[in-house]
């Protein structure tokens, strides 16, 4: 954006008027153009919009019309001394003194024309230069006391548009990280959504390609706190949190560690919400429990590189009975949490060593009831999820997971007591599912590769051990929903 420059000196004479151009679009100029005889009346600037290849006549035309005044007016544009440097440059700030910049005549088609070609030639750079300057002055009112309200929301909207990239730098990352800090610190006595508009700005930074720069900046550190007393954040907040740690995910590796370290609260923020969300209709609780979900899921899914790996320890903490309970609540009123809860489920049973599973990991058979519900949720001709990649997702899942499963369930040794009249008939629902796929299979609307994890899963029920190989090297998506 241009500034307004400063008065001129008395030099600036009624015939000497200065044009400055803006690009809009591809094949548009907003045109400014300022008059000594103007600045007498305290209105030195005019402003006119022409296509880019407009004529030097309806350059003059316009521009005369734009003035008020029929002037005998000689139009100059600035003129650099330096070779390949922008000669528009300095004019752009907002103590330019245009009487001061050396100017070249513009008087004819070919003087206009150099005119916009040289202005052109140079915006993208102009523009960087601006965002930087946008950023630093964003960064110093976001490191101020005062900085809880509307300049975090400009910080949110300057970082939406991808041409301010320029602009993410250090200052930037670190006055948000520091926001951030300060109003969790002082969540008691800062104003009402102080804190949420700071995760937002951060959230949409890290969205943007700053997520690096957030974690150099040491954000992590307190939102990692916040993510441990969750239960202190309203929704609008935590689901701010949530997507942007789920951002800084795509780029740390601190951050899926965190998501490690922190994956039965991530997992219990789902069911909270999931529970809520099935007493009414709340945009709100949905959006933060499938945030949840997708933190999990990148948190269970993570290489952690030699750092502590939390797996084993949520597994055996019932994780398969719970992420059950889960898929059965959001099932019919949450597809997404459902596709996300039966894929930490099959990847946490495809995990499993042989020599893990006989030590009491809970939640088999719930799990593996889940697993053959999404299925049969999923077979062709469902409107399960709204379309046809979900329910394919959710049946490869469905049906991996069921294979594991019933791997694991097949390495248990056979109960002393016979088992409950309501217990889960595991090897029905999976012959059931193996023969619905097989029917799926056969009138061409269900790939084979489905159904042959289907028949493994069947056969994991009764007397075979293992699960094909081929399943443990499936490839997980890394965000799906």
């Amino acid at each position: 954006m241009l500034h307004r420059p400063k008065t001129p000196d008395a030099h600036g004479g009624p015939s000497d008027a200065r044009a400055s151009f803006r690009g809009l679009e591809n094949r548009s100029l907003a045109v400014r153009i300022w008059c000594g005889e103007r600045e007498k009346a305290g209105e030195p600037v005019a402003a006119l919009e022409l296509l880019r290849l407009s004529s030097y006549q309806t350059f003059r035309k316009g521009a005369l019309e734009a003035l008020g005044g029929p002037y005998d007016a000689k139009f100059t544009a600035p003129l650099s001394r330096v070779a390949f440097a922008d000669p528009w440059k300095q004019l752009l700030h907002q103590d330019a003194d245009w009487t001061a910049v050396d100017g070249r005549v513009v008087n004819g088609d070919d003087a206009w024309h150099a005119c916009v070609r040289d202005f052109v030639e140079f915006e993208d750079e102009r523009y960087d230069d601006a965002a930087v300057t946008e950023a630093e002055s964003l960064a110093e009112r976001a490191a101020n006391d005062g900085g809880d309200g509307p300049v975090l929301d400009q910080v949110w909207e300057f970082c939406h548009s991808p041409k301010n990239r320029a602009g993410f730098g250090e200052k930037l990352a670190g006055a948000l990280a520091f926001r951030v800090a300060k109003s969790w610190r002082n969540r008691w006595d800062a104003a009402p959504g102080a804190l949420e508009r700071g995760l937002r700005a951060a959230w949409r930074f890290a969205e943007a390609g700053g997520g690096s720069l957030l974690i150099d900046a040491r954000a992590l550190d307190a939102l990692g706190v916040m993510l441990e007393h969750n239960g202190e954040l309203d929704e609008a907040a935590l689901g701010c949190l949530l997507g942007c740690l789920r951002e800084l995910a795509e780029t740390s590796l601190l951050t899926k560690a965190l998501f490690g370290r922190h994956l039965r609260t991530l997992d219990i923020i789902a069911r909270k919400h999931a529970e809520r969300d099935a007493d009414g209709d709340d945009a709100d609780e949905t959006r933060v429990g499938l945030q949840a979900m997708d933190c999990l899921w990148v948190g269970l899914r993570a290489d952690y590189h030699g750092a502590d790996d939390h797996r084993a320890e949520y597994a055996a903490h019932s994780a398969l009975k719970t992420l059950a309970s889960l898929v059965g609540q959001a099932l019919a009123d949450d597809a997404d949490v459902a596709l996300y809860g039966v894929a930490c489920i099959c990847f946490l049973a495809v995990d499993v060593d042989d020599g893990d599973a006989p030590r009491g990991l809970g939640g088999v058979d719930e799990a593996l009831r889940a697993c053959c519900d999404v299925a049969d949720a999923c077979l062709p001709g469902s409107e399960f999820g709204g379309d046809a990649r979900r329910r394919g997702l959710g049946l490869r899942f469905a049906t991996i997971g069921a294979a594991a499963l019933a791997r694991i369930r097949g390495l248990r040794k056979p109960p002393r007591a016979p088992a409950p009249a309501d217990a889960f008939d595991a090897a029905g629902a999976l012959g059931r599912l193996r023969g619905d796929l097989m029917d799926a299979k056969r009138s061409g609307r269900l790939a084979g590769d489905l159904v042959d994890d289907a028949v493994a899963a069947t056969l994991g029920a009764g007397k075979a051990r293992d699960v094909p190989q081929r399943l443990r090297s499936r490839p997980f998506p890394a965000r799906f929903g």
